[in-house]
């Protein structure tokens, strides 16, 4: 390997056999004088698209004004005191604030920050048992106004908490802003329109959660600025974000296509916010590169990436990246760093950075499925029986499952080598031999739609753990709908290389969309999330992801312990 290349940010070792790619590329970089039209905003750089329309981040909070206008928003809601903020919202608009409240220590008697970014009942009842409704500050944050889980989590946070104690996060001309007024919302706070979902952390979507949680965000700022002069530096090698961002491109041209996420201590919210970044931006046009949990001991295909709050040289493998972020400045400088890395990375492997094409298609498959559920759930008041699953075969508090969608060709069911016949055997058997369909440049993505609480919150990361183990395979990990949002881009439109193993929860609860809702109205909240584990399973199958679905109940323990010896 190569020395160290930080130039003092984070550590960026480059291997040796990717060492003569990023001198290419920076040397192709140098001669088409591609830095200083990154910042001119030429989208020719990338697609020739519209991604001149997104680079509003590139400003870092506009010299202050970002700052003070949080600033005032926090004095706004000072007077309603709450013990608790509560924020709704899904991909950026719940991330970047999280990982800000998780790396920077709260001021004294500072305001709990609780996220919500799930349909799970359990996960939204156990936020709803935690909080006083009136000592609470409810954030409704969706930069289109218009997200489904958003929109449900509001409307049934509304029914427990006063909307004169919601704020609103959006940007201008939304739905969301329209309906903060109609109701009385004690503020909306309008976001830069320039400025997408996943880099958005250091607008007001990530800013005025953080400081309403009692965080200072001033000294993150003041890093990212520091850090963006840096990357003013029209030599590549000398630019701490273009180096980065080539060495990821050179990875990815040389089939280095898994990043290798290593967590230590304190950097687990840094590392699912960079998981959306990455994944979101470049995985597209089968490119890009896919974050995995876990993978073999030597895997030449993975570039690994330590994150931590500290992380001494000793703790460090064969890892190729190293990102620290120990304090406030050291955060915000590594923020920036990686969203102008991404910028450069998606340049050279032409994709538009800033867009997420195959998001969408889970969506709409499974607004299709909601809409079917209730047309022909009728006045049932219990959970909806028939789509969006079929049981193909049972087994001990075990289903292995197929989305009820014509023309789905979906691995769990009868697709060519699994059978439709029951039993304990059968089960482990198709399941095995799937799971040993994975090619060794392949991985498993393990997507668990269970609650993110008790045993069931581990089931899908250990079992993601357990097959890398076993198969000497990588394995990716998301949970659901969370990861819809973030790494669902790169398994739908990134490398084709998953398998893709879904876990649903067979406990649906009674938890219910208020009837007054503009979407779902009447459903079980537990049945649109299996609407919308469903609807990701017919989207990865269109693309060619094989795909198996597998219910275990969250309430059975034996189930979950069951599912785990799948892997044994």
């Amino acid at each position: 390997m190569t020395g160290d290349r930080d130039r003092g940010a984070g550590r960026l070792e480059v291997p040796a056999e990717l060492a003569v790619e990023v001198d290419r590329l920076a040397g192709s970089w140098r001669t088409n004088e591609a830095l200083p039209r990154l910042w001119e905003g030429d989208a020719g750089l990338w697609t020739g698209a519209d991604e001149s329309r997104w680079l509003g981040w590139l400003e870092v909070g506009g010299s202050g004004a970002a700052l003070r206008a949080v600033d005032e928003i926090v004095s706004r809601v000072a007077e309603l005191a709450p013990r608790d903020v509560v924020l709704l919202g899904m991909g950026g608009s719940s991330l970047g604030a999280e990982m800000l409240a998780e790396c920077l220590p709260p001021v004294p008697g500072a305001a709990t920050l609780r996220v919500v970014d799930s349909t799970s009942p359990p996960t939204v009842q156990a936020v709803l048992d935690a909080i006083d409704p009136e000592r609470a500050l409810v954030i409704s944050s969706s930069k289109s106004g218009g997200t489904l889980e958003t929109r449900l989590l509001t409307r049934i946070f509304e029914q427990r908490v006063d909307e004169r104690r919601f704020l609103a996060i959006t940007d201008p001309g939304s739905e969301l802003a329209a309906r903060a007024q109609r109701r009385g919302y004690v503020a909306t706070v309008l976001g830069d329109p320039r400025i997408g979902g996943r880099f958005s952390v250091l607008s007001p979507f990530g800013l005025v959660p953080a400081r309403l949680a009692g965080r200072d965000v001033e000294p993150v700022l003041d890093g990212a600025r520091e850090m963006a002069q840096r990357c003013l530096d029209t030599e590549p090698s000398d630019n701490p974000g273009c180096l980065l961002g080539l060495v990821l491109a050179a990875a990815a041209r040389s089939g280095r296509r898994k990043l290798g996420f290593r967590v230590a201590p304190g950097g687990q919210a840094f590392g699912a916010w960079l998981e959306q970044l990455l994944a979101e931006s470049l995985g597209k046009r089968g490119r890009g590169l896919v974050p995995v949990v876990a993978w073999p001991r030597g895997a030449v295909d993975v570039l690994e990436l330590e994150i931590g709050a500290s992380l001494p040289p000793e703790q460090l493998g064969a890892a190729g990246l190293r990102t620290a972020v120990g304090d406030a400045r050291q955060l915000g400088a590594e923020i920036f760093r990686w969203q102008f890395a991404t910028a450069v990375c998606g340049a050279v492997l032409g994709v538009h950075p800033f867009d997420q094409p195959d998001v969408e298609a889970a969506k709409q498959a499974a607004r299709h499925l909601t809409e079917a559920m209730q047309r022909r759930r009728g006045d049932s008041a219990g959970p909806f029986e028939g789509p969006p699953f079929e049981t193909s075969v049972r087994s001990g508090g075990i289903r292995l499952l197929r989305p009820a969608v014509e023309g789905a060709a979906i691995g769990g069911g009868r697709a060519p080598g699994l059978r439709g016949d029951g039993g304990e055997d059968a089960l482990t058997q198709q399941v095995e031999r799937w799971l040993a369909r994975v090619p060794a440049d392949g991985y498993l993505g393990v997507l668990d739609y269970l609650p993110g609480r008790g045993a069931a919150a581990r089931a899908g990361g250990e079992l993601a753990q357990r097959f890398a183990t076993r198969y000497e395979r990588a394995a990716a990990w998301g949970r659901g709908p969370r990861y819809l949002h973030s790494t669902g881009q790169a398994f739908k439109g990134g490398p084709a290389l998953g398998h893709f193993l879904l876990l649903v929860d067979g406990w649906r609860g009674e938890m219910r969309v208020p009837a007054t809702s503009e979407v779902c109205a009447g459903l079980l909240l537990g049945d649109v999330q299996r609407a919308q584990a469903a609807g990701d399973a017919v989207a990865l199958a269109e693309r060619g992801r094989p795909v198996l679905v597998l219910e275990v109940s969250s309430s059975d323990p034996a189930a979950l312990t069951r599912v785990q010896s799948l892997l044994a």
